[in-house]
């Protein structure tokens, strides 16, 4: 009888590990230094590519509608360099939001809870923001803004 309660103890333990991982959408730190390749591999084929100019920097883009309307940026050097989630409608504009990147929540480096939240080396990335954008919104949607992590 001890070994049946045991093999409970154990699937209640990984069902619980099972249910923290899908309430992850994106984890951030296992895209980081990845190359586009790489991260179709992990997430397989975005929406969308393109190619955008940013102050005189060629920008590889690869869209993923499915993860919050995620943009991931490429570099020169083929390595992820940033992500945009640019539709974070059903999240909160809060710290606890970072959970669901796989992040800890950890107070921010700076914030103005009116505009934004950000961190400044946060689990190896050099900056993380929350921040407003527009006032025109979606229907349905409280806050409109969007979330930037810097891989770099």
């Amino acid at each position: 009888m001890k070994g049946y309660y045991f093999g409970v103890f154990l699937l209640g333990l990984f069902l619980l590990g099972c249910e923290k991982d899908r309430d992850i959408i994106l984890n951030v730190k296992e895209l980081k230094g990845k190359t586009d390749f790489e991260i179709t591999q992990i997430l397989g084929k975005p929406d969308s590519t393109y190619t955008k100019s940013v102050l005189g920097k060629k920008i590889f883009i690869q869209v993923y509608k499915d993860l919050n309307h995620a943009e991931l940026r490429y570099t020169k050097s083929d390595t992820i360099n940033s992500i945009v989630i640019n539709k974070p409608f059903d999240l909160d504009f809060s710290p606890e939001t970072l959970a669901k990147f796989g992040l800890p929540v950890v107070p921010p480096t700076t914030k103005d809870t009116s505009a934004f939240f950000n961190w400044k080396n946060l689990e190896g990335l050099s900056n993380v923001t929350l921040y407003k954008i527009g006032s025109k919104m979606p229907e349905g949607v409280s806050v409109n803004y969007h979330i930037y992590f810097d891989l770099q």
